[in-house]
């Protein structure tokens, strides 16, 4: 736009110059056309109208084709400067274009950097929330694994007859077998041929596993509700994070890793209790939490058709086909 203007500029001098120089050209031919009258024919002012129509005819005749073409210079002229004029005007209209089409491209460019900005950001934040979250569920686990090793349970022993039983001490996970083997399915054992001989009375396998885990969970709360609670908040962290599906399944993989064979069958029963079936069972299904658990390490086998068959993952048939059981696709089934 600077370069239009400058040339505008120069080209007034010029202009004014031309047409000057065209009204001198005509006031020198009408000194001329008169000097050269009065050369010829005198300079008495003639009272005669044909003298002064003569002398008219002289100076149109004489004058006339000269101011012509003077003024088709003229004309020629005014036409060029107007050509001028609007060539100034279309390339300050196209310079003003070009202006308008690289300010719309700038205002694209920022858009588009404003745009990656806040893409990187949001990435640079999900990627900062994601390793906190594995920082926090990597503490978890390290808790998880410390109630674990403060896990105890104490015992006699009978050493030989006549001789006062020893006390014997189960720490860590030799706690959770000890529980499991010896306290969990002893009772279950009795509590079930108790049931049957109730006849009509009989609670079904769903109430019947439902009542006693929560029985001897109470029982045992000092030792082993910590225990649960911890694991059912772990899940629940991973379900409620902000992690891709997959980076959940790969930090339940992480935590299934953790769990002995006696705390899998421990955590069966405690999904089915009535503390954990309206919040760990889903979660233990969701995350196929049981997907190591051995059907040894269920009593009664026929309680895994109580459990969505996504809760055993890989292992499913080990429970359904295997087994002969129906697989529910219900996560609420019965």
């Amino acid at each position: 736009m600077i370069e239009p203007r400058t040339r505008a500029k120069a080209a007034t001098p010029w202009s004014a110059w031309m047409f000057i120089l065209v009204a001198a050209m005509a006031l020198c031919g009408v000194i001329a056309a008169a000097l050269v009258y009065r050369h010829y024919f005198g300079s008495a002012v003639s009272a005669s109208s044909s003298e002064w129509n003569n002398f008219g005819t002289f100076f149109g005749g004489l004058l006339g084709p000269i101011l012509s073409m003077l003024a088709f210079f003229a004309l020629v002229y005014t036409i060029f400067l107007q050509e001028q004029q609007l060539s100034l005007a279309r390339a300050t209209l196209k310079a003003a274009d070009d202006d308008k089409e690289l300010t719309r491209k700038q205002l694209e460019a920022a858009v588009e950097t404003q745009k990656r900005t806040a893409e990187a950001l949001a990435l640079q934040n999900k990627l900062g929330s994601d390793q906190a979250t594995r920082a926090a569920f990597f503490e978890m686990i390290s808790l998880h694994n410390q109630i674990v090793q403060d896990t105890a349970f104490k015992d006699y022993e009978p050493i030989a007859p006549g001789v006062p039983p020893r006390e014997v001490a189960f720490e860590g996970r030799r706690a959770f077998r000890y529980f499991y083997e010896r306290v969990f399915e002893p009772a279950y054992s009795l509590e079930s041929r108790k049931n049957d001989r109730l006849g009509a009375a009989k609670r079904s396998l769903r109430e019947f596993d439902r009542f006693l885990f929560g029985e001897l969970n109470a029982s045992y709360s000092d030792e082993l509700a910590h225990y649960f609670r911890n694991l059912y908040r772990i899940l629940r962290f991973i379900d409620e994070s902000a992690l891709e599906q997959k980076d959940k399944d790969a930090l339940a993989g992480i935590l299934r890793a953790q769990l002995s064979n006696s705390e899998l069958g421990l955590i069966f029963y405690n999904g089915l209790s009535a503390l954990g079936e309206n919040g760990l069972k889903r979660l233990l299904e969701e995350y196929r939490v049981l997907q190591h658990l051995s059907p040894t390490l269920c009593i009664n086998r026929e309680s895994a058709a109580h459990y969505h068959v996504k809760a055993f993952g890989k292992a499913k048939d080990k429970f359904f086909a295997d087994q002969g059981l129906r697989e529910p696709q219900d996560p609420a089934a019965p």
